[in-house]
């Protein structure tokens, strides 16, 4: 998972990233990251004014029926969210909810998807998680 974006404060600023995953590495550009665990979410403190770069390895659970697969992605706060998936498959047909795909591509063997979702909605508002069926 790739997170990219600005920071505005002169300071360094706590940069909220996922919540409900498990974080298995963390890195900022070629550099090791350390990240904070407050109430489910993981965020990295970050330096001020500055673009950046994070990436995540994390996993996150898959709930498994018959001929399908899901699994929910909290979005984080952000102006805006944008995701890109691949999964094994040609064709495989890719549906989410609380957002749009904007592209599909299917390329060696696997269905690739681009959506823009909607960001940093409480949980009372029905769309602080995404879902996504792959069937």
């Amino acid at each position: 998972m790739e997170f990219e974006g600005e920071t505005l404060s002169a300071n360094a600023a706590k940069v909220p990233l996922v919540s409900g995953m498990t974080v298995f590495d963390a890195h900022h550009g070629s550099k090791a990251l350390p990240l904070l665990l407050e109430n489910d979410t993981h965020a990295a403190v970050l330096p001020g004014e500055a673009e950046f770069a994070v990436s995540l390895d994390a996993g996150l659970p898959l709930t498994i029926d018959t001929g399908r697969a899901s699994f929910s992605l909290r979005v984080p706060s952000a102006g805006s969210a944008r995701l890109t998936l691949t999964v094994p498959g040609e064709r495989t047909n890719v549906q989410l909810n609380h957002g749009i795909i904007t592209h599909r591509a299917w390329l060696g063997g696997n269905t690739e998807i681009e959506a823009t979702l909607r960001p940093g909605e409480s949980p009372t508002s029905g769309g602080t998680r995404g879902r996504w069926w792959l069937q």
